[in-house]
């Protein structure tokens, strides 16, 4: 009971008390800190004029630029979003999906500036055969070079966020030996997995689950009316 106390007992018993609390908040800061970014990020892409404390919290200013990617075809269309006030900030490629307006097209540009202003470097180059509704090799390229370009410049292997079909394509991308040593991760967001079993479900309106069973599900025509304007010269006679 005396020892207890002891005020120099009680002082060390207050110091360790304080020095253990002092690691958990250490401890929980990260991955709260973590929470906060992620909920921040997509808030304010769900809503770009998104307010309050966690819509705010380590929000940065932005510049926006167009910008050119050198490729082995000649230089590509592009845009740069950069943090201000972050000279070390990591950078990802961000690849538009289908679509003819490409790196101008509204929900990709309110993506790539909610993570820039989460402190993230964005490039997004245009992909002239998938903004043209084509399937081609070629695009491959565009997206490993707009990854080895923006690469050079942060001087560090980048992130490849690909959308819709352009989710494949960053993958295949990303495993080209000419581009891997550029790129450290990939994000697919609603990619495809097998380029065939789409091209059945666009035959068959029926999905094909991995237990055997099928299910009919519509298509949408959008999808098939890619793949057959893709490939007009083998369906369709030159005259």
């Amino acid at each position: 009971m005396r020892a207890w106390l002891d005020p120099r007992s009680w002082s060390r018993r207050r110091r360790a008390l304080i020095g253990a609390l002092v690691v958990l908040v250490a401890v929980l800061a990260r991955p709260v800190d973590r929470h906060l970014r992620a909920a921040s990020l997509l808030l304010r892409f769900a809503d770009a004029g998104a307010r309050g404390l966690v819509a705010g919290y380590g929000r940065h200013a932005i510049t926006e630029n167009l910008h050119e990617v050198p490729t082995a075809r000649g230089p590509v269309r592009a845009r740069l979003y950069r943090p201000i006030g972050a000279p070390d900030a990591p950078g990802v490629v961000l690849v538009h999906g289908v679509h003819r307006l490409s790196i101008d097209e509204p929900r990709l540009m309110r993506l790539a500036r909610a993570l820039a202003t989460s402190g993230v470097v964005v490039l997004t180059p245009e992909v002239r055969e998938i903004a043209d509704y084509r399937i081609d090799p070629a695009s491959i390229e565009t997206i490993g070079a707009a990854a080895r370009h923006l690469r050079r410049q942060l001087e560090r292997p980048v992130g490849l966020i690909g959308t819709s079909f352009a989710g494949g394509l960053a993958l295949l991308a990303a495993s080209d030996p000419r581009f891997a040593a550029d790129v450290g991760v990939v994000l697919a967001v609603g990619a495809q997995h097998d380029m065939r079993r789409v091209m059945q479900f666009f035959r068959t309106n029926e999905v094909l689950w991995p237990d055997g069973h099928r299910q009919p599900l519509g298509a949408h025509p959008y999808g098939a009316l890619v793949l057959v304007y893709g490939q007009l010269d083998r369906l369709m006679p030159p005259d």
